[in-house]
């Protein structure tokens, strides 16, 4: 699903076959998002003190956990 991200809904017909292209699209896809998340949320808790940062860091990891 991420690498129709990129490449749109062609790639998702059954059956579901391993494509390498698919695969490296998505994870291309995967990690930019990961790291522009990753920025964004180091700007937003750059200035906090250690003890504030760990703790929205704990209770964002909180949040995230499946139901």
């Amino acid at each position: 699903m991420m690498g129709a991200i990129l490449l749109g809904r062609d790639v998702l017909p059954p059956p579901a076959t391993f494509d390498t292209g698919v695969a490296m699209a998505a994870m291309i896809v995967h990690f930019g998002l990961s790291i522009i998340y990753g920025l964004i949320g180091a700007l937003l808790i750059f200035r906090l003190g250690t003890g504030i940062a760990v703790l929205v860091g704990a209770v964002g990891g909180l949040l995230t956990l499946p139901h």
